[in-house]
């Protein structure tokens, strides 16, 4: 694939840090451009994609036709090299992980990043009831601002929020959760309804089930990571995301 555009994730962070566990690989995931030489049949030379590829930083790179899919016709490459990532993660977070059905409660934390954003806007195409934390007063008000499905805004770095989430939503049955803070989690455990279903997706300090389960004996711990997914479901994660794109469902973060 040319590379025309490249999204930049918390991911990539972390791997210039020296902060990612584990190897994290060369940086660069997320991108889109046109394919300049195809295997098989698995695309036409020339056509537009947008999808993940390892290492992806640079002119060229070498990928997987399964992770990648073609680019909706409205979407620019810049647009869509900011989708594949947040996207497949949210969808496998709340549509297979935690199964959210309409009427819901979802809490998504730090709303205002890129996966918040997404989940934002999967939670709403569910018809859930969706509350959501921020951490700073200019980005609940972009929250507020650009996020319709959210019901209300609280600050992820309190643990006040869980008596306001009670007064004005109710109990949440479905938590999407990327905080360290041991203080914040306990307190997004206390507001959880019967049988709430907790999506972890971070990468460092994060909660296990038996941490979970000392708290919460009914709930459950889901762990949801693109980076150890299988090509056959990155493909099918792919055509969910360029589907919805084409049909703006989901909508680009730039």
């Amino acid at each position: 694939v040319r590379v025309s555009a490249v999204g930049i994730n918390f991911r990539d962070v972390l791997n210039v840090l020296g902060m990612y566990p584990g190897d994290p690989g060369p940086p660069g995931g997320d991108c889109a451009g046109t394919v300049a030489r195809a295997c098989a049949r698995t695309a036409a030379l020339g056509e537009s994609v947008f999808g993940l590829a390892a290492g992806c930083l640079g002119n060229y790179v070498h990928a997987y036709g399964d992770t990648f899919a073609a680019l909706p016709a409205h979407l620019r490459h810049e647009a869509a090299a900011s989708m594949p990532t947040v996207f497949v993660t949210v969808d496998l977070a709340l549509s297979q992980a935690a199964r959210t059905r309409g009427g819901e409660r979802v809490l998504v934390h730090a709303a205002a990043g890129g996966v918040g954003v997404a989940a934002t806007q999967l939670a709403g195409a569910l018809d859930a009831t969706v509350y959501a934390t921020a951490g700073s007063s200019a980005k609940r008000y972009w929250v507020r601002s650009h996020a319709p499905a959210v019901r209300h805004v609280g600050s992820s770095r309190a643990t006040t929020f869980p008596d306001v989430a009670s007064m004005t939503l109710g109990a949440v049955d479905v938590v999407l959760n990327s905080l360290t803070s041991a203080g914040v989690v306990a307190a997004t455990v206390s507001c959880m309804s019967s049988r709430a279903r907790f999506v972890e997706i971070g990468k460092r300090d994060i909660w296990t089930a038996a941490t979970l389960g000392a708290e919460r004996s009914d709930a459950t711990l889901r762990l949801v990571a693109v980076d150890f997914l299988p090509q056959a479901a990155m493909r099918k994660g792919m055509h969910r995301v360029a589907t919805c794109a084409s049909t703006m469902q989901y909508r680009p973060l730039s």
